[in-house]
């Protein structure tokens, strides 16, 4: 953890009815120190962002498109109704099993949600390989073909948001790209310093975060800024503007952009936590599922426990989830704790649960 970083939870832990954690360290000092560090005084490339809108120059020959309008500040997320969503071999499955598209290939590497459907990375083997074709499934079961080349490197993506991000290497330039979906074009184009190892981590909003080994960099897209901001470090788990992490014994869920505390609980020795997709809840695992899971509504700190561990369970894009076990789930309700199994069957094949990120 960076000083600012235990400054900010500090801070923001006095107004919460909760015990404030200690003052500690994410990182070791010396990489807190280099996190201090300025882009330009690293040498890194400086930031190119290539947009039509907002006033910022187009510099890239390729005219990239006007962009989606952002959401207002007080905007909810426009997160899809698909409910439980999953992949069965070749077969995305939504809408708690009622829905169905075929993808054609023998499996699906990857799913990523977004406001305009499900983007899907499919190929001859459903393992975490590169290449493999993207396609878009959209809301009414139809799929239509994406074309984005991402190489080795997942792509990343909001599920309130029309846009994919991801990593291309290009005349000896490393940028980040930004995709809307919903258009089909290309609206966004930003320099980030070279590395092989530089990798999308997550996309919230107008925000692209990305991790090179002990080098973290956020892009922010629509206002043209590459920056190191000290608030995210290595592969986080960001949804919903917001950062899930275990700090000196507590799970905290912060404020991705300025690092306010906005949830903490205890947490014994080994837990771990994860965001929901949209970051309105956060689950709670800490004993391997022997006494189950807890989910919690980061906003009322409500809870409610669930069996097993979450990693056996899927998120739909609006922060349920849903377990399968053979060739049926049980689909439930984050904020209540109530379930259901739909009278469906699966189809046979290797399942990725949504929610999930099945690539490096």
């Amino acid at each position: 953890m960076t000083d600012r970083l235990s400054t900010l939870m500090h801070r923001a832990a006095e107004g919460l009815d909760v015990p404030p954690p200690s003052t500690g360290v994410i990182l070791t000092r010396g990489r807190a120190l280099r996190r201090r560090r300025r882009l330009a005084s690293a040498g890194a490339a400086a930031a190119v962002l290539v947009l039509v809108a907002g006033g910022a120059a187009v510099l890239d020959p390729d005219q990239p498109s006007e962009p989606t309008p952002s959401r207002g500040v007080d905007e909810p997320p426009r997160t899809l109704d698909l409910g439980a969503t999953l992949a069965v071999g070749s077969t995305l499955v939504f809408r708690d099993g009622t829905e169905q598209a075929e993808l054609g290939d023998r499996g699906v590497t990857s799913l990523h949600y977004t406001s305009v459907g499900v983007l899907v990375r499919h190929g001859d083997r459903s393992s975490a390989e590169p290449g493999g074709t993207f396609s878009l499934v959209h809301p009414d079961a139809t799929v239509s073909p994406v074309d984005i080349s991402t190489g080795a490197a997942a792509p990343v993506t909001d599920p309130a948001e029309p846009y994919v991000a991801y990593v291309q290497r290009r005349g000896g330039a490393t940028q980040v790209v930004i995709h809307d979906l919903g258009t089909g074009a290309e609206v966004a184009r930003a320099d980030v310093p070279s590395s092989e190892d530089l990798r999308p981590v997550a996309l919230s909003g107008d925000v692209v975060y990305l991790n090179a080994g002990d080098d973290d960099y956020v892009v922010d897209w629509r206002a043209g800024t590459v920056s190191e901001p000290g608030i995210v470090h290595g592969r986080p788990d960001v949804a919903g503007g917001r950062l899930a992490a275990v700090v000196e014994g507590r799970g905290v869920v912060l404020d991705a952009r300025n690092g306010e505390q906005l949830f903490s609980v205890a947490v014994a020795r080994g837990g771990r936590v994860d965001l929901s997709p949209d970051g309105r809840f956060v689950a709670l695992d800490e004993d391997d599922g022997v006494n189950g899971f807890e989910v919690y509504d980061v906003d009322s700190g409500s809870r409610v426990q669930f069996p097993g561990v979450i990693s056996q369970y899927g998120w739909s894009p609006d922060g349920d989830i849903f377990r399968v076990r053979g060739n049926r789930m049980t689909v439930c309700v984050s904020a209540s704790g109530v379930c259901d199994v739909p009278d469906v069957r699966l189809p046979p094949g290797r399942i990725r649960l949504g929610g999930w990120s099945y690539e490096q």
